[in-house]
């Protein structure tokens, strides 16, 4: 009977074994990085996920290019620190995860890398920028091509190639401050022609702030030095009775600093580009009230359209309070708002202000974002 038992109890030991170390594979082999590469434009942050694993060790091979802001357990926030290239790793359930981080001041893509022209000729092609919005162009050679600017279009922006004369030009587009070594470059190549262009432009002031030149076909022509700077601080509301909103909205910033004191958050910064994402959203909600823009996409490609990307971000809106206490008092009261306000994931604010004759007559938005 001894013996039966003892038999059993090794069978019984020997399949535990075997099944704990088959265990071991499979819970390695679940262990994953939410990236294994990704683009960060610089000063903007992006947050990776380890899953299948309790807890991860996080480290960068280049902490100068991207650096680890913030680690919990298995989620760290990485931020774009300068222009190159770095490795994230994470160490969790006897893995090393990496995720390749190539970090830019922008980036830049072309509709078309090369053109082939007749004298004489124009051709427009389309740049999509994810990040900063000031961008600059290098013309190797002016008397072949010259270039014409188009107004921006959430994140793209046109641009027109005129052709001058026979010969190969390179042009360069690039971040403004930013190294012209690793920028977008398109090749004009310009063939003889008998024909020959021109335009005459006017100086227009746009209705939400900007200053430009418009030819005949609409485009802005950079006349000077060939840079074009987008400035979302000049963005102000277009309504029928629209005044100073400064005062208000730092008032508003005040008291959900006030709040977050008192529940003990860290305050939050007010941010000149987030202040001008939130003057335009609260522009926006005057004609539709509500988190999706008058062009039906979400609220959150206002961000993107400042190059504010892959962080945490969000947004309250409200309408008909006559006062930043009014409208605080508003968002206090709803659960959900009142959770934005005092997040622990945002760390930037920005709010905006507009006043109209019809409607709720007064419009507030508040948007938050950490980067």
């Amino acid at each position: 009977m001894k013996n039966i038992l003892k038999k059993l109890l090794c069978i019984f030991t020997a399949a535990v074994m075997v099944a704990a170390l088959c265990a071991v594979p499979a819970s390695a082999a679940s262990v994953k990085l939410s990236k294994s590469s990704t683009n960060l434009p610089i000063g903007y942050s992006v947050t990776l996920k380890v899953t299948g694993a309790n807890d991860a060790v996080w480290s960068s091979s280049d902490s100068s290019v991207a650096a680890i802001k913030s680690s919990n357990g298995t989620s760290a926030k990485i931020v774009g620190k300068k222009t190159g290239t770095a490795y994230i790793y994470a160490k969790a359930g006897g893995k090393k995860l990496k995720c390749k981080v190539t970090v830019k001041q922008s980036f830049i893509t072309a509709s078309n890398d090369s053109l082939s022209l007749e004298k004489g000729k124009s051709q427009t092609i389309t740049l999509t920028v994810k990040g900063s919005k000031s961008i600059a162009l290098s013309n190797s050679d002016k008397s072949v091509c010259t270039t014409t600017w188009g107004k921006w279009n959430d994140n793209k922006i046109k641009l027109k190639i005129n052709a001058k004369k026979a010969g190969t030009a390179t042009i360069k587009i690039y971040a403004k401050g930013y190294s012209k070594s690793t920028a977008e470059t398109i090749t004009v190549k310009v063939k003889n022609s008998s024909s020959s262009g021109g335009g005459t432009g006017i100086i227009i002031f746009g209705s939400d702030g900007s200053v430009y030149i418009v030819e005949d076909d609409g485009f802005y022509t950079d006349t000077d030095n060939s840079e074009i700077s987008w400035d979302s601080s000049e963005n102000t509301a277009d309504s029928s009775n629209t005044s100073d909103s400064s005062d208000v909205t730092e008032k508003v910033i005040a008291l959900v600093n006030k709040e977050r004191e008192a529940a003990g958050k860290a305050a939050l910064v007010s941010d000149p580009v987030l202040n001008s994402v939130a003057a335009l959203r609260a522009k926006e909600i005057a004609e539709s009230f509500s988190h999706t823009r008058p062009d039906g996409s979400s609220c959150f490609t206002a961000f993107e359209d400042a190059g504010i990307i892959n962080v945490y971000m969000g947004e309250n809106i409200a309408a008909g309070q006559r006062t930043p206490a009014e409208v605080m008092n508003s968002w206090m009261n709803s659960s959900g708002h009142k959770a934005n306000i005092l997040s622990g994931d945002y760390e930037r604010i920005g709010v905006g202000f507009c006043q109209v004759s019809g409607g709720y007559g007064y419009y507030w938005v508040q948007v938050f974002a950490s980067y």
